[in-house]
C-alpha cells in the first residue's frame, strides 16, 4: 500500500441553494461550482464524506484510492489500497468520533480472501486491520465510542457486532436468516438501530430494528421492491418527524422508482412515483 500526492485527480461538487417559500424557491436556480474534477484515467468517485468542517474524503472505485480534499477544491496525500487480481471493492466512509473515518476494503469475486478495515485520520494517514476470511459491511458511530455492524467469516452467520477502534469485533446477535442480506444501517434517536434488507434475489425489502444488545425485530416484515427488483443504489433514512423514508429505484407502474413512507408501526405507503425514466431512478436521500 501507498501515498502518493502526485498524482492529480479531480472532483466536481455541485452545490444547490434552496431559501424561503416556494415562490422564492422558483425564483433562485440552483447554483453549480466545480470545484475539482477527476480525470478518465485516475479514477471514478463513488462515495463523498465530510469528515470535518470544510474537510472531506472520497473514494476511488476503479483504482482503487483514498482522496481527501477541502472545500476550495485543494487534494491532499491519496492513499492506494492493494491492487488485487480479482479487483477491490471499498466501502464506507463512517466519521468516527476519535476524529478517524472508517470503511472497509475486500477483493471482488465469488470466493473472499482479502478483507481489511481502515482508519483515515485527519491529516490522511492511513491505517489498516487485516481480518482473515471474514467480511463487515455498514459501520456507525455510537455515543458509547464504539462502532456497530455487521461481521462474519466466510461460511458463517452475519453478527450484529460492537468494533473498537483498533478493529476489534465483539459480536451481539446472530442475523436470522429470514432477515436478508442488510444493506442500509443507522442509528436512530430511540438508541436503537434501524436495518433496510433485501432478500428473494432483491425482489423484496424489510424494515428492521436491533437493539445495542442484538435483539432483531421487523418495523415492515416485507414489501415489493418492483417488477425488476433492486438493480442501483437503495436508500433509507428516518426523518426528523420519526418517520422513515426511502427509494425503490425501479418500482411503480413505469418502473422509473418510486420514494416511500414508513412508520414504527408498520405501515407503509408511496408518498411520490416516478413517471419517466429519464428523469427517475432515485437512489439516494438526504
Amino acid at each position: 500500500m501507498k501515498n502518493n500526492s502526485s498524482l492529480r485527480v479531480s472532483i466536481s461538487f455541485a452545490a444547490t441553494v434552496l431559501v424561503g417559500a416556494s415562490a422564492t424557491l422558483a425564483q433562485a436556480p440552483p447554483t453549480f461550482k466545480v470545484l475539482y474534477t477527476f480525470g478518465r484515467i485516475e479514477g471514478t468517485p463513488v462515495t463523498l464524506a465530510e469528515v470535518s468542517p470544510g474537510n472531506f474524503l472520497t473514494i476511488i472505485e476503479t483504482s482503487p484510492a483514498l482522496v481527501p480534499i477541502t472545500a476550495t477544491g485543494i487534494v491532499g496525500n491519496i492513499y492506494y489500497f492493494p491492487t488485487l487480481p480479482s479487483g477491490l471493492s471499498v466501502a464506507g466512509l463512517t466519521p468516527a468520533l476519535n476524529n478517524n473515518t472508517y470503511g472497509s476494503a475486500e477483493n471482488s469475486g465469488p470466493t473472499l480472501t482479502f478483507f481489511e478495515l481502515f482508519a483515515a485520520s485527519p491529516s490522511g494517514n492511513v491505517t489498516t486491520y487485516p481480518y482473515q476470511q471474514a467480511t463487515a459491511g455498514i459501520l456507525v458511530q455510537s455515543p458509547d465510542n464504539h462502532l456497530y455492524g455487521f461481521y462474519g467469516v466466510t461460511g458463517g452467520v452475519p453478527e450484529f457486532s460492537r468494533f473498537d477502534y483498533q478493529g476489534n469485533a465483539t459480536p451481539l446477535g446472530d442475523l436470522p436468516p429470514a432477515y436478508g442480506l442488510v444493506y442500509v444501517l443507522f442509528l436512530s434517536t430511540d438508541g436503537n438501530y434501524y436495518a433496510l434488507s433485501l432478500m428473494n434475489s432483491n425482489t423484496s425489502a424489510g424494515i428492521f430494528r436491533i437493539t445495542p444488545t442484538g435483539s432483531f425485530s421487523w418495523v415492515v416484515p416485507s414489501f415489493s421492491t418492483g417488477t425488476y427488483g433492486v438493480n442501483h443504489g437503495i436508500s433509507l433514512i428516518q426523518a426528523g418527524n420519526g418517520k422513515f423514508y426511502g427509494t425503490l429505484p425501479q418500482g411503480g407502474a413505469a418502473n422509473a422508482g418510486t420514494i416511500y413512507e414508513a412508520t414504527l408501526d408498520g405501515k407503509i405507503q408511496t408518498i411520490h412515483e416516478f413517471t419517466q425514466l429519464n428523469t427517475g431512478i432515485p437512489e439516494t436521500l438526504v
